[in-house]
């Protein structure tokens, strides 16, 4: 891990989504001679001011060694910009992180046809089954499925990718040992089977408001392109189609269900500024055909639309037992703990701590409409966001079933 050190130290010094970190990179041969001797490049570093000489200086290099070893401890990986395994689509971008935290497989990518796909965190049904299905047949077709872990239609993007057994990658707005969002730890811990988590914060660093809307342009510049499912006009998806657009990425997008509905309207600014319309996963894999065609296989595409008749539904209950997680000593736990789970389901629940069980034991064999279930979660404590990543959680680790209609039942 020799010189490591000193990128994670010139990472900390800006804040996350600075262009001066990768500036320096360009002037500087020597980063352990820039540190030893920063007097000596002033001229050399005019865009530099003061302040940022000052928080040069004040930058510990022993905290980066700190962090250094919390990610080993971790299990995590620490990709440095001329790493000859730093993705070769990163270092185009404006501001390019020269830090990057991993986990998983991650390798490789400038090589795959990666589609980071986004959306709203709150979807309708429309917009689930859009992330969900678009993103099982795009990986089901050999595509590399990149979204942000988020609820809603990150959630359902990642699900769609596993269910089809392709790889999916998670870009994180915190450390890699952070737990957020709750329930995204069963979706996290699926995708490091075949795929990963990328983000550029060092281990334990928590979210932030600020730090989402420049998370985004690594969400869109590790992609060959930017699918935009269901998303408001303000919204970090239509962030993430912007720098997308900036990078000079494909832009595909979603037309809306509802035209009125003033929630999902961001697909209008898009399709009105040039975005490729997307009503098939052909539509998206067809712009990419010709140059990856030992990447794409539409057979297997053509396959599921034969024997299905329709797009694969995200909520199949075989497709969602496929994605069980395995027995733990905490399940026994739960069992004792709540003797009304269901003897046959609590077999196969994945560790549920305290709030997921209680979402759990709201629900029952007769389908709940997720409205019925907000007040009883709103005296436990747990916001509507929450609940949603909860209910996500549940149903891939195939506790229940979602229903047409935002209604849950137990299997």
């Amino acid at each position: 891990m020799r010189g490591v050190k000193y990128y994670i130290w010139l990472a900390e010094s800006f804040p996350y989504g600075s262009v001066k970190p990768s500036k320096i990179l360009e002037t500087v041969d020597d980063l352990p001679q820039f540190y030893q001797d920063q007097k000596a490049y002033r001229k050399a570093l005019p865009f530099l001011t003061l302040a940022d000489w000052d928080a040069l200086q004040k930058t510990s290099l022993s905290a980066c060694e700190a962090i250094i070893e919390q990610c080993l401890k971790i299990g995590g990986r620490i990709l440095c910009y001329d790493d000859s395994e730093y993705p070769e689509r990163l270092k185009n971008i404006y501001a390019p992180p020269v830090v990057l935290y991993t986990k998983g497989h991650v390798d490789g990518l400038d090589s795959e046809v990666a589609i980071t796909v986004v959306g709203t965190r709150y979807p309708s049904q429309y917009g689930i089954r859009a992330a969900g299905n678009l993103s099982y047949l795009l990986a089901r077709a050999g595509a590399v499925i990149v979204s942000g872990c988020a609820a809603g239609c990150d959630s359902y993007a990642h699900i769609g990718a596993l269910k089809a057994g392709g790889r999916t990658i998670g870009v994180l707005a915190c450390g890699l040992d952070v737990n957020y969002p709750a329930a995204s730890a069963a979706i996290k811990q699926k995708m490091l089977e075949k795929g990963g988590l990328i983000t550029e914060l060092p281990p334990g660093t928590r979210p932030s408001k600020e730090i989402f809307p420049v998370r985004n342009r690594i969400l869109s510049g590790l992609s060959l392109g930017v699918l935009v499912t269901e998303a408001p006009v303000r919204s970090g998806a239509l962030l993430t189609a912007e720098h997308g657009l900036q990078q000079g990425r494909d832009i595909f997008c979603v037309p809306t269900h509802d035209i009125f509905d003033a929630r999902f309207n961001g697909a209008h600014r898009l399709l009105n500024d040039g975005a490729i319309p997307v009503h098939t996963a052909a539509d998206v894999l067809n712009v990419y055909s010709e140059q990856y065609p030992h990447k794409l296989d539409f057979e297997k595409i053509k396959m599921d639309m034969q024997q299905m008749k329709v797009a694969p539904s995200v909520h199949s209950i075989h497709a969602v037992k496929n994605l069980q997680a395995e027995v733990s000593p905490a399940i026994e736990h739960a069992k004792q703990s709540n003797p009304r789970l269901h003897t046959q389901v609590a077999q196969s629940l994945p560790a549920m701590d305290e709030t997921t069980a209680a979402v759990y034991q709201m629900l029952s064999k007769n389908p709940k409409h997720i409205s019925e279930l907000l007040p009883q979660a709103e005296e436990k404590g747990i916001p509507f966001p929450t609940l949603q990543a909860i209910l996500t959680e549940l149903e891939i680790s195939g506790c229940i079933v979602s229903l047409p209609g935002s209604r849950y039942a137990i299997i």
